[in-house]
C-alpha cells in the first residue's frame, strides 16, 4: 500500500499516537513480520472513537484477519457484541489467542467463511459494520449491508482511497474500478450520509438513515 500522507506527515501523526497495550504491540509486529495488511493505529483510533460515538450493541466484521481491528472497535465500544468473520482458521485461532489475552474474546463470535454470505445469511440488523474483504466485491458489500444496518447505524470500509489509484484514470484494473463504484455508491444512494476520511488508505463512512429493524442473533447456521 503506498501513503496518501507524505512520510513526514505520517511520521509525525504516528509520533502523537499514545502507546497500544502489549498485546496490541505484537499484533502490529505479527502483521509486518508476516507483510500481513492491518488497518494500523490511526486509523483503528478512529474506529475505537467511531464505535464510541455510535455505542453499537451489535457489530459485524468483514475480513477480521487475526483481530486487530476488532480490538479496536471493542476498545471504543466495550459492551458490545462482534461477529468477527475470515476464510482462514489459521487467523481464527491467533485471534482468539489474541483477543483472549486482551479479555474481550467473550465478545466475539468468529465465523470462519466468506464475510459476504455469512452477512447475506444472518437475519440480524447491527448497529455498525465493518468492511475490509476483497476489493472487488464491494460494492456487492454496499447493497447488502444497507439491507442489514439497522437505522442510524454505520458502514465503515478500508481502502476507499487505494493508495490514491482511484483519482488516476489510466489505472482499469477490476479492484480500483469496484472501489470506484462503491465510493459513487456512497454518495449517490438515497436514505444514506456518506464521507470519506483520508487517513491512511481511505475510510469510508456511511449512515443509513432510513430502514426497518428486524430481531435476529449470532452467526448464520
Amino acid at each position: 500500500m503506498d501513503p496518501i500522507l507524505p512520510d513526514s506527515l505520517t511520521d509525525y501523526l504516528d509520533a502523537l499516537l499514545p502507546e497500544r497495550p502489549a498485546y496490541m504491540r505484537a499484533m502490529e509486529a505479527y502483521a509486518v513480520e508476516q507483510s500481513f495488511p492491518i488497518i494500523g493505529p490511526q486509523a483503528g483510533r478512529y474506529l475505537a472513537q467511531m464505535a464510541a460515538i455510535q455505542k453499537p450493541a451489535r457489530i459485524f466484521e468483514m475480513g477480521s484477519g487475526f483481530g486487530y481491528s476488532a480490538c479496536w472497535l471493542l476498545a471504543g465500544a466495550p459492551d458490545a457484541h462482534i461477529v468477527c468473520t475470515d476464510t482462514s482458521e489459521d487467523h481464527a485461532d491467533k485471534a482468539r489467542d489474541w483477543l483472549t489475552e486482551a479479555g474481550i474474546w467473550e465478545h466475539v463470535d468468529f465465523c470462519v467463511g466468506d464475510a459476504l454470505e455469512l452477512l447475506r445469511e444472518s437475519e440480524e440488523r447491527f448497529d455498525l459494520i465493518y468492511n475490509d474483504v476483497d476489493k472487488e466485491a464491494y460494492p456487492d458489500v454496499f447493497t447488502l449491508s444497507l439491507e442489514r444496518l439497522a437505522p442510524g447505524g454505520l458502514l465503515i470500509s478500508d481502502n476507499v482511497l487505494w493508495s490514491g489509484r482511484v483519482a488516476d484514470d489510466t489505472v482499469r484494473d477490476e479492484a480500483t474500478e469496484a472501489i470506484r463504484a462503491y465510493n459513487r455508491l456512497m454518495f449517490t444512494t438515497p436514505g444514506v450520509e456518506s464521507v470519506i476520511v483520508p487517513i491512511r488508505d481511505g475510510l469510508g463512512v456511511t449512515r443509513r438513515i432510513q430502514g426497518v429493524v428486524h430481531g435476529g442473533d449470532g452467526c448464520a447456521q
